[in-house]
């Protein structure tokens, strides 16, 4: 045993617990002579139900190592506080995989019982560490050190960060771990971020620096050592260098150099100068002129190659979309926005549209009656998306009052939902626009699910928008204006009832900023829901209303899981700029795979707009409202989640919180490893995905069943 383990080991020791009356190698061994084996589709059931009493201890005891593992994954994906003492237990199975399922249950389930659940970890990975080195072996450790993230407390920081000493396979997954407490966290003891550029820096891991991007800042020293190790990273090729490229946005003024010689060299992927350029951009001030540098030459490049259906046109959008009005050059500005359209593809007007409307917008600064920005999109007024969108944008730098809350105002009530719900975000950060009630409740009548749920969103946030009028010189507040009441009023009734999860949330949410009091039944809907969501957000909503003690209590599902076994699929879909296609994992992800596929061949996904593309990282479809708050009327998917990597082309199940996917997918256009443990990972995309642009549109799904191997 290394000494990295036995430092690991030695003050946990210390403070573990005798072992009780029940003897945790017990799940090791196998089930009374007679127990009856039962089908895999149980287990599936009692998964899709989130029923943790329907995995019975001859499940875990079962001799059978394939029917322990099954049982244990499907406790841990159920996510119920009781199944903590079996997945505790389940720890001491002799079986890698049994281990990595137990582990990854162990730290869904960590909170609240954090100092416990680490100690049993840390425990099992020193045992573990003490056996032959084998691949199944450092995959269990590697599933503890990323449950020892999801706890994310103290003790779980200092173990994994003694674990970036190991070897390369160990040091990665304590990173990665580390990159889970520092987004659960916000924050990195001095002791680990000098640990992790140390491992950085000795090249022990290309991910070491990964947790970094996920601290709001840096002291200066460790700012400097984070430059001096990040441009290493990005001397050699490998995943380390998208890591590095995203740190350097925490690295200070003097990284905006290296980040800009990234965006101008000749063999940089197109997906790593997008991350370059949000790095820029986050840099602030300091980053704007680089951005502006590195604009004129990918700019340049794109135009004289004419390469509009290429990935170039995503890194020219994010460079514009990072830069602030003056900074960039005027005349290249002017000629992005007046780019021609006679006679282009509807694909390449589409992206040469939303080139002009960015440009515009930059140089219209705060005039929203620009020329520019006017005539950016040619479109019919109620088709005008991107030219509305740009000019919403111009508007939210100034206030909305005269002629500019004019055109805000008809914005707001816009008849295409993406533009509306963009004009209602603005009344977050603008409280001057006139009568604000009026156009919220307005947007709480609203057809479509998207602009509800904005406005929900709006009220949730700042409840201070639902007053009749402006604060009273006594400073008695003013009382709710009775439009936006009877509207959420009228809404309520939906909670609990339709299989909009996110709508409902955001209701909830809103209802009791508001401290209505006519929000108790859709209340009570919510708390016995068997959706964990909306429970959530009940909960939340009761300790709004004053009685934070609420708890809403498990609630099984009476979903009937079909028998057999689910085979992989492969989808073809026909495009505006070409075909593209995914494999579905039908044994891995059986509940999503089994509803993607039912969906295309109902013809679901025939005509529907890819809604969402950030470039180098993601691209989004499966909502026919295109603004990513609808989908198929359809009960909501449970998850069926792990802490498997989320690679370059990964296939995932949007979600709005945990059980609440319906149709929409998403694929990861680099390696995200943050999306780990959070969305059920449905299958693996073939390259193309990264030419898509908000717009593009799916004509066709062809579906093949793949033949087994």
């Amino acid at each position: 045993m290394s000494r990295a383990w036995l430092l690991l080991t030695v003050p946990l020791l210390g403070g573990c617990p005798k072992a009780s009356g029940t003897d945790p190698s017990a799940a090791t061994r196998g089930a009374p002579a007679g127990a009856t084996a039962r089908e895999p589709s149980a287990l599936l059931q009692a998964e899709l139900r989130r029923d943790p009493t329907a995995i019975t201890e001859d499940d875990l005891l079962a001799q059978d190592g394939a029917r322990r593992l099954a049982a244990v994954r499907s406790l841990a994906r159920i996510e119920d506080e009781r199944s903590f003492e079996p997945l505790r237990k389940a720890l001491a199975d002799e079986e890698p995989a049994v281990i990595e399922w137990a582990a990854f249950g162990v730290g869904e389930l960590c909170r609240g019982r954090e100092p416990e659940a680490v100690r049993r970890l840390a425990l099992r990975a020193a045992s573990l560490a003490a056996e032959a080195v084998t691949p199944a072996r450092d995959r269990a450790i590697g599933s503890i050190a990323f449950a020892l993230g999801r706890c994310a407390s103290d003790e779980a920081e200092k173990t994994l960060r003694s674990w970036l000493e190991l070897r390369a396979p160990l040091s990665e997954s304590a990173a990665l771990g580390l990159g889970q407490v520092a987004r659960s966290r916000r924050h990195l003891d001095d002791a680990t971020v000098a640990a992790l550029l140390d491992a950085a820096g000795h090249g022990r891991g290309g991910s070491a620096l990964y947790p970094i991007e996920s601290l709001p800042t840096l002291g200066a020293a460790a700012r400097d050592r984070l430059r001096e190790v990040a441009v290493e990273a990005l001397a050699a090729p490998g995943p380390g260098r998208a890591f590095a490229l995203r740190a350097l946005a925490k690295a200070g003024a003097a990284a905006a150099a290296p980040l800009r010689r990234e965006l101008e060299r000749h063999d940089t992927p197109d997906a790593e100068r997008a991350d370059a350029a949000r790095s820029l951009a986050a840099l602030g001030a300091a980053g704007q002129a680089e951005l502006a540098g590195a604009l004129a030459i990918r700019a340049r490049a794109l135009l004289d190659a004419k390469a509009w259906l290429t990935t170039q046109v995503g890194v020219v959008l994010t460079l514009l979309e990072g830069l602030e009005p003056k900074r960039a050059d005027a005349e290249l500005l002017r000629e992005l926005a007046q780019l021609p359209l006679a006679d282009e593809p509807p694909p390449v007007l589409r992206r040469k549209v939303m080139v002009r409307c960015r440009a515009a917008a930059l140089l219209a600064n705060r005039s929203s009656a620009s020329p520019a920005l006017v005539a950016c999109d040619p479109a019919a007024p109620d088709a005008r998306r991107e030219g509305s969108l740009a000019v919403l944008s111009v508007l939210g730098r100034g206030p909305l009052t005269q002629a500019r809350g004019t055109r805000f105002r008809e914005l707001a009530g816009s008849s295409d939902g993406v533009v509306r719900e963009a004009a209602l975000e603005l009344l977050i950060a603008h409280d001057e626009v006139e009568d604000v009630p009026e156009l919220l409740a307005s947007a709480l009548s609203a057809p479509e699910p998207g602009v509800r749920a904005t406005a929900a969103k709006v009220l949730a946030r700042f409840p201070s928008r639902a007053q009749q009028t402006r604060p009273r010189p006594d400073g008695a507040t003013p009382p709710t204006d009775p439009r936006v009441v009877q509207a959420l009023t009228r809404q309520l009734a939906e909670v609990g009832v339709s299989n909009d999860v996110e709508l409902s949330g955001w209701l909830l949410d809103a209802a009791a900023a508001l401290e209505l009091l006519g929000v108790k039944p859709a209340l009570e809907r919510a708390c016995s829901s068997t959706n964990p969501t909306l429970r959530q957000h009940a909960e939340k909503a009761y300790a709004g209303l004053g009685d934070a003690q609420h708890r809403c209590p498990s609630v099984a599902g009476t979903e009937e899981w079909r028998p057999g076994a689910t085979p992989d699929y492969r989808l073809e879909f026909a495009t505006d700029v070409g075909p593209l296609s995914i494999t579905l994992w039908g044994d891995k992800s059986p509940f999503a795979t089994r509803r993607f596929v039912e969906l295309s061949r109902a013809h679901f996904f025939d005509g529907m707009p890819v809604h969402r593309v950030v470039p180098g990282f993601v691209a989004q479809l499966g909502d026919p409202d295109g603004d990513g708050f609808g989908g198929a009327d359809l009960p909501p998917l449970r998850c069926q989640v792990s802490e498997a990597p989320f690679e370059l082309g990964s296939v995932g199940v949007a979600l709005a919180g945990r059980d609440t996917g319906i149709s929409q997918f998403f694929v990861t256009l680099r390696p995200a490893p943050h999306l780990a443990g959070e969305y059920t990972m449905l299958g693996k995309a073939d390259p193309g995905f990264e030419r898509l642009v908000p717009g593009d549109r799916i004509s066709g799904v062809r579906v093949l069943e793949v033949p087994a191997k």
